[in-house]
């Protein structure tokens, strides 16, 4: 034997030792004792085993051995080290990336990983062979009467035969070797099969068996002579290449069972279903082919055997051929009725069927109109995914990696997150060989709206990335026109028309399918006369099945009866000439129909009519009690008896399924709401045709008939207003809101809509609905609202509100709707209503208070703006809490948050959407109605600056810092192009008019016109000589318009790129500028703070708007063109008018920049983006007067009383200084000239004067009566952060960040003294009460006292950690307290320098503190918001003020140390009561429960089993609160007593939260929800008076009745079941 024979025939040894130690039990074992007598010479840590090889070159098993015979002796071989690890073929890979939108598998084959030592090569483990022992031994049964004793003794024939051809090349040894490889993958399979399987065993079995057939042929053929001769024969050497392609093919086809096996066991992956909850999905139960449903089910039926023999053999082949070239979709289409359904669930079942092969259906969606979950594209996905995970073991595992479960409700994410991202995992990391899966979506067609194609689309373009390899889907639909365009360029081996089929062919199957569906009729000719009506349609053999045997116990000669009446009827209507199938259907129909509704009277007719329409028009299928109630009868019994009865009598095209009616097949419905079908039936059923307008005329009529009967307030009764619904257990049912009601709630609007669109000389049904709408809006639109919320479908209020103002201003209806509203201010007037209760429903249902339904009453509607409308609502509603004061510009409905900073904000054509750009790089598209979230598009990776809809709401733009520019697909997500050529930030992208050019402007300088459709780019204009900072087209797109950094606006010609005007005037960068709708003005904004409007023809200047107080960052017009709209970084919004200029509103509510803002595209609402991470949507259809309230328009930085308390000085970054009435809020005065944010203000001792510092490095002394200013003092060469006036009034020191502390003469303004001695930033002057010294605190952390006469520096304290932002001397002079930037104030001893307390409760930044007059406590504002009081001597906060928004920069006692005042960069000044409240008594001595406390203006009454207490209150005149047994038990879960809560409810009854609602302090008990513009405004407990240009507001809970007494509110009437 030659050496390489010898190589050969050992490589072959190891491949089979490898295959049969995969295979052992023993080799599942971790770390295997090796067996005795074994060459096994040591066992590694990780399980491996090091063999001594002397046995290495065994020609061949023996019967009496288990491990190979020692051919040669070689005792110096060296020992090996065996890895249990696998390898894979780096050329192949499972499901890899081949041929985008092939089918194919390509395979990849796993090698034993063996490792030699240093002694030379290896050898395998010595126990190899027991798994291919165990393998064969399955067909032992083979092998009796042959040389063979042991099973695994048959492979010695495979190792001479390999010898033979080791030194050939030809196609068997290309053959031996796939089959050597093929082997070792069944190996590593075998190793993860579940030997429980008894399927699999006995599919293992047939292949063990069927291998040792061929090896005992192989046997056969070499005892006739060497294999070297056999081969040598031409006809010998075909017959074992024939073996060998046989073993090769049969284990193949093992490998894939056996993968395929392996995926679908996830039985060992519970714990991983259980982690990912995905039954908690918004999937859909009804949509899986099999699914078996707890309410209704879709009648889904395979084949009849025998028929669609052809189309079902194309369909199973293309689904199981795993060739590259095969596609991996196919399109089933075919007319209404040609059985595409049943053809596909035929599909479904044959590869959901194990015993018939690979059950490699993975997933099913069968769409239908009739369910909701089923006509919604959105379940389409989740669905799909949810099946995959139940049938997948690597896909289940791939989602859980990828984990981004939550784009389950994202539509635009679901098929990248759900399904592709795990898809693409899954097959990267699997290496087995698997068949391609199935999927199953049928009646595409019949999801809502253009739903169908969008889906198809999305996946085609998914397909084509080649991102979904290994999955095939089989698609059916009628030929809808967006799915015929989809799928017009599939190939021919890809598509079937059933249109197309040979009509014989089709005749015969359904002839088959009658005789089954018959049989006592199957020898009847009257069924080929039956199968000739059908004309192809199996949808009519299936209807007359169901009419002429509906039941059983009908006997043949019934049935034969009722074929022939069937027949003898149709004969009789048929007309001369051929007809279509589809008018052999409506014979059918006809027939039926005339049956059903023959032995009635017109009116019985009528009635049954109006029920059958009721089912057909419903929006979701109705139980016959609700179609019966819809009908309108006064006898509702009777009215049920007839639906129950019509169903009966229709039962060939309607059937029941657990309390709800459905339709066979689609075409019935269509049937009767097409009128020329009708045409050409019988004349005598021509009056059952619905006129599908008139009659959701009328459903939406009894819609509202049934809500007036039956909403109601607290219509479910719920018990408190302190519990959210969740707390309420059974708060929802039918007893409280029936199926009926439920019905009307969600659909009337459906049916308006409806009507509205269908309209036709219906002027008396439309006059009515109007009357209908008005007379709801009165009042019971308020208990819609509540009983929506209750079934959790708020947020479609608005929507469905929206829809009806859309339908009554639609062009197409204006006139008709018109004419029935008698007059335009009629119908403006409802227009007006609508809104309003439209955005009265968005804001309920997007703020917290929907998650206690009392607070619609409690606290929406008292926050709600006035209008006339709410003014009448509010009338019902006495006990509810009031909110009073002055209250500024408001019209904030929504507020969307995110998790990072918006910088771009667009409206959709259709005012649906809203797109948004955000720091992070995302782009998300958001429900404007609902604020839900529907897209998040990832792809940019730096901020995104800019977002832009085209014109016809089907692309979405973005622009980044990246440098580029993405095009989105708006409905999917999709990424369709990425724009690339800037070379700096893309600042700005626009759309065309007609949505075929891009614009985009960049740092870079330049503009960039670009291809919409290809991304071509057309042009590059330079002529900016710094970055582009905004774009426009014009709105006939001949130009467009740019802005610059460079602080001009270019206009240029689109089709050329030459520049037409240059604009000039602003004095800094152009942030943003638009085009008037009608292109005649330019509007910009820029960091100059202006606005300026510009004639689009000549360019020249025609207004400069000024009102901003910061650089303004976007500028939009109106869609009319009236108004203008402005964000800010100031935080503000303004609305201008176009033609004066005049400044119309301003609206604040947002606590950082203002970004981006646009108008919706009615004009009704605007939209801002901002830096504090929301997008707020805000209401513009009142157009409310412009509100001049005082109060600074920027932070607040510095406060003071006057000497007599009547007054406030404040001091303010938006550079003014002010004085105000303290006891009113009134604006005294108002000082400028300082042009710089103003950081300090002080009163002189007498008052008659004011001293301020600036960040203009000045200090000015002001008079106090007339506000003139009387000096001002130069010297410090940087900002001047403190000022102070000597106690004597004659000198004033003043502390900057120059790092000096200066002293002035008062009067003369000349400096006295220069102290100097900190190393860095002076924050804080004062004097000592006798004017001895000064103390100073800087950012060198240290606080000085020095000499006041000559500068001396006579103390430095140090202990604080950071920079002292405050310091202030006690009245007695004894003492100094700080505040610092480490959060921490300290009191010192000013004789010693001693540090006394130190106070640490505050959260944030120290910013100021302040002694009370008698020096007995201090005052600090902080970074945290909050202000605290505390007790000079022992360092015990008495008191904790909150309200303020933002940061507290400054606060002072007044003089008698009665009052707190505080300014903050929320833009206010507050006055607080500082006096501590009296605690209440402690009440005790109760011998039962404690259920109420109420608190009244003279006492506190706690309310129990047993007594009543009263405690006398002093000044303070608490509100009533009460306290009831829902409140008590969860405050003694809290572990709060009622006698604790009882003697604290004085000091502060409540306290807010970010979200705003207003709780019970010390619990969580929700006495009322406020929004943000008022909560910002809202005094808290012990405060006085604000003083802010938004207004200044106060609750009063005097009158509320709150708690289980929450139902008092109500002034009307409750229904009788609620009194």
């Amino acid at each position: 034997m030659s050496d390489l024979q010898k190589s050969k025939r050992r490589a072959l040894k190891k491949m089979l030792h490898s295959v049969a130690d995969r295979f052992s039990p023993a080799s599942r074992t971790p770390s295997p004792l090796p067996p005795r007598g074994s060459n096994v010479h040591d066992i590694g840590s990780d399980g491996t085993q090091v063999l001594d090889a002397s046995g290495s070159n065994a020609t061949a098993f023996t019967d009496s051995s288990p491990a190979f015979e020692s051919g040669n002796s070689a005792s110096s071989q060296p020992p090996v080290v065996v890895g249990p690890t696998m390898v894979h073929d780096t050329q192949v890979g499972v499901r890899d990336h081949v041929k985008p939108g092939s089918g194919g598998i390509r395979v990849d084959v796993p090698q034993m990983n063996l490792t030699p030592t240093d002694k030379g090569q290896g050898h395998l483990a010595k126990s190899a062979w027991h798994g291919m022992q165990m393998l064969l031994k399955m067909a032992e049964k083979l092998l009796e009467g042959t040389p063979f004793k042991t099973p695994i003794a048959a492979f010695n024939v495979l190792i001479d035969l390999g010898n033979a051809i080791s030194d050939n090349k030809d196609a068997l040894h290309e053959l031996y070797t796939q089959t050597q490889k093929r082997l070792e993958v069944v190996n590593a399979g075998l190793m993860e099969i579940d030997n429980k399987d008894t399927k699999f065993r006995a599919i293992t079995e047939k292949f063990a068996q069927s291998l040792i057939e061929k090896i005992l042929e192989l046997r056969a053929m070499s005892e006739t002579s060497t294999w070297k001769r056999i081969l040598e024969n031409e006809q010998d050497n075909a017959k074992v290449q024939k073996i060998f392609k046989q073993i090769d093919e049969e284990t193949e086809n093992f490998v894939l069972q056996m993968n395929f096996n392996i995926d679908r066991n996830i039985s060992s992956l519970h714990d991983l279903v259980s982690q990912l909850k995905l039954h908690n999905w918004d999937y859909s139960k009804k949509a899986p082919y099999d699914a078996i449903l707890n309410d209704a089910t879709l009648v889904c039926a395979p084949c009849i055997e025998g028929t669609r023999i052809r189309i079902l053999k194309q369909l199973y082949e293309w689904a199981e051929d795993c060739s590259p070239t095969s596609p991996q979709v196919f399109w089933l289409t075919g007319p209404a009725g040609s059985g595409k359904s049943t053809i596909a669930c035929s599909v479904a079942k044959q590869f959901d069927d194990s015993n018939k092969g690979l059950n490699i259906l993975q997933a099913s969606f069968f769409c239908s109109r009739q369910f909701e979950d089923t006509r919604s594209r959105a379940n389409i996905i989740p669905t799909l995914v949810y099946q995959l995970a139940h049938h997948s073991k690597s896909f289940l595992r791939s989602l859980f990696d990828v984990n981004k479960l939550d784009s389950v409700n994202k539509l635009g994410k679901q098929m990248n997150d759900l399904l592709v991202d795990p898809w693409q995992l899954s097959t990267s990391t699997e290496s087995r060989i698997l068949p391609p899966y199935l999927v199953v979506i049928d009646a595409l067609d019949e999801i809502d709206g253009h739903g169908g194609s969008e889906f198809l689309q999305e996946l085609l373009l998914t397909i084509e990335k080649g991102a979904l390899h290994g999955l095939k889907f089989l698609v059916t639909s009628r030929p809808d026109p967006d799915i015929v365009q989809l799928c017009k360029s599939f190939s021919s081996d890809a598509v079937c028309h059933l249109y197309d089929v040979d009509t014989d062919e089709v005749g015969a199957d359904i002839l088959i399918y009658l005789k089954d569906q018959l049989p006592a009729l199957q020898n009847e000719t009257e069924l080929g006369t039956l199968m000739q009506q059908a004309n192809g349609l199996f949808i009519h053999a299936s209807t007359a099945v169901k009419y002429i045997n509906p039941r059983r116990g009908l006997t043949s000669n019934d049935q034969k009866k009722r074929m022939k009446q069937l027949l003898d009827n149709s004969l009789s209507q048929k007309p001369d000439h051929p007809v279509k199938a589809s008018l052999q259907i409506d014979m059918l129909y006809s027939q039926i129909l005339s049956e059903a509704f023959a032995d009635f009277e017109i009116h019985e007719v009528q009635a049954r009519l109006i029920i059958l329409w009721n089912f057909l028009c419903a929006e979701e299928r109705i139980s016959p009690i609700v179609a019966a109630r819809l009908s309108g009868s006064d006898d509702e019994k009777d009215m049920e008896e007839c639906a129950e009865y019509l169903i009966d009598s229709l039962h060939a095209v309607l059937y029941a399924k657990e309390g709800k009616v459905f339709w066979y097949h689609a075409s019935f419905p269509d049937f009767i709401f097409t009128q020329e079908r009708f045409n050409t039936t019988s004349s005598i059923i021509s009056s059952l045709f619905c006129n599908m307008g008139k009659h959701h005329c009328f459903l939406a009529h009894q819609c509202f008939q049934i809500m007036k009967s039956e909403l109601c307030f607290n219509i479910c009764g719920h018990p408190s207003s302190f519990l959210l619904d969740r707390d309420v257990p059974g708060l929802v049912n039918e007893d409280k809101i029936s199926q009926t009601l439920k019905y009307c709630c969600v659909y009337w609007s459906s049916h308006w809509s409806s009507c509205i669109a269908q309209a036709q000389a219906m002027h008396n049904e439309i006059n009515i609905l109007c009357d209908d709408l008005q007379d709801f809006l009165l009042l019971k639109i308020l208990f819609w609202i509540e009983a929506m919320n209750l079934l959790q479908s708020a947020q479609k209020c608005n929507y469905m509100l929206q829809q009806v103002r859309k339908c009554i201003e639609a062009p197409s209806s204006h006139t008709l709707i018109r004419v029935c509203i008698n007059n335009d201010k009629q119908q403006n007037h409802l227009i007006n209503d609508i809104t309003e209760a439209a955005n009265f429903a968005m804001y309920f249902s997007n703020s917290p208070a929907c998650l206690s339904t009392p607070h619609l009453y409690i606290s929406v509607l008292p926050t709600w703006h006035h209008s006339d409308t709410s003014k009448k609502w509010k009338e019902q509603f006495t006990s509810v809490p009031a909110i009073q004061g002055s209250r500024g510009q408001t019209g904030l409905i929504s507020e969307i948050k995110q998790t990072a900073p918006v910088f771009a904000i667009a409206f959709s054509p259709d005012g649906m959407h809203i797109v948004s750009g955000s720091s992070d790089g995302t782009v998300h598209v958001w429900n404007s109605s609902t604020g839900g979230e529907l897209l998040q598009l990832t792809g940019h990776k730096k901020c995104v600056n800019s977002v832009a809809f085209s014109t016809d709401g089907t692309h979405i733009i973005s622009g980044s810092m990246d440098q580029t520019i993405c095009l989105w697909d708006s409905s999917t997500g999709a990424e369709l192009l990425q724009l690339t050529g800037h070379t700096e930030s893309v600042n700005s992208v626009a759309f065309s008019t007609h949505g075929t050019h891009i614009i985009s402007g960049s740092m870079d300088n330049t503009i960039c016109v670009w291809d919409s459709s290809t991304g071509a780019e057309l042009l590059q204009l330079t002529g900016h000589t710094s970055g582009v900072k905004s774009v426009a087209f014009s709105p006939n797109g001949t130009c467009f318009v740019s802005g610059s950094i460079d602080k001009t606006i270019c206009v240029w010609d689109s089709s050329t790129g030459a520049e037409l005007l240059q604009m000039t005037g602003h004095r800094s960068a152009v942030n943003s500028v638009a085009f008037s709708p009608d292109g005649t003005y330019i509007v910009s904004g820029s960091w100059d703070n202006t606005i300026c409007v510009w004639d689009s023809s000549t360019g020249a200047e025609l207004l400069q708007l000024t009102g901003h107080k910061s650089a303004v960052n976007s500028v939009a017009f109106s869609p009319d063109g009236t108004h203008i709209i402005s964000g800010s970084m100031d935080k503000t919004i303004h609305v201008w008018d176009t033609s004066t200029g005049a400044e119309l509103l301003q609206l604040t509510g947002h606590k950082d920049a203002v970004n981006s803002v646009a108008f919706f595209p009615d004009g009704t609402h605007i939209v801002s983006g901002s830096m504090d991470n929301t997008i707020c949507v805000w209401d513009f259809s009142t157009r409310a007067e412009l509100l001049q309230l005082p109060g600074h328009k920027d932070g607040v930085n510095s406060v003071a009383f006057s000497p007599n308390g009547t007054h406030i000085v404040s001091g303010s970054w938006d550079n003014t200084i002010c004085v105000w009435d303290s006891s009113t809020g009134a604006e005294l005065l108002q000082l400028t000239g300082h042009t710089s944010g103003v950081d300090s203000v002080a009163f002189s001792p007498d008052g008659t004067r004011i001293v301020s510092g600036s960040l203009d490095n000045t200090i000015c002394v002001w008079d106090t009566s007339t506000g003139a200013e009387l000096l001002q003092l130069t010297g410090h060469t940087s900002s001047v952060k403190s000022v102070a006036f000597s106690p004597d009034g004659t000198q004033i020191v003043s502390g900057s960040l120059d790092n000096t502390i200066c002293v002035w003469d008062s009067s003369t303004g000349a400096e006295l003294l220069q102290l100097t001695g900190h190393t860095s930033g002076v924050n804080s002057v004062a004097f000592a009460p006798d004017g001895t010294y000064i103390v100073s605190g800087s950012w060198d952390k240290s606080i000085c006292v020095w000499d006041s006469s000559n500068g001396a520096k006579l103390l430095q304290l140090a202990g604080h950690t950071s920079g002292v932002n405050s310091v202030a001397v006690s009245s007695d002079g004894t003492h100094i307290v700080s505040g610092s930037w480490d959060k921490t104030i300290c009191v010192w001893d000013t004789s010693t320098g001693a540090e006394l307390l130190q106070l640490t409760l505050h959260t944030g930044v120290v910013y100021s503190v302040a002694f009370s007059p008698d020096g007995t406590r201090i005052v600090s504002g902080s970074w945290d918001n909050t202000i605290r009081v505390w007790d000079t001597s022992t360092g015990f906060e008495l008191l904790q003020l909150t309200g303020h928004t933002s940061a507290v920069s400054s606060v002072a006692f007044s003089p008698d140390g009665t009052h707190i005042v505080s300014g903050s960069q929320d833009n206010t000044i507050q006055v607080w009561d500082s006096s501590n409240a009296a605690e209440l008594l402690h009440s005790t001595g109760y011998t039962a429960t404690v259920n109420s406390v109420a608190l009244s203006s003279v006492a506190l009454h706690t309310g129990s089993e047993d007594t009543m207490v009263h405690v006398p209150l002093n000044s303070e005149h608490p509100p009533t609160v009460l306290i009831d047994s829902h409140n008590i038990s969860p405050l003694a879960k809290q572990g709060v007593s009622t006698d604790i809560l009882t003697t604290r409810l004085l000091n502060s009854y409540w306290y807010s939260t970010t979200d705003g609602w207003l709780n019970l302090k010390n619990t969580k008990q929700h006495l009322m929800w406020v929004p943000s513009d008022i909560l910002q405004v809202l005094r808290h407990p012990h405060n006085n008076l604000i003083i802010s240009q938004n207004g200044d507001l106060l609750v009063d809970l005097s009158q509320a009745k709150l708690g289980t007494e929450w139902v008092q509110c109500y002034a009307g009437s409750l229904s009788h079941d609620h009194k």
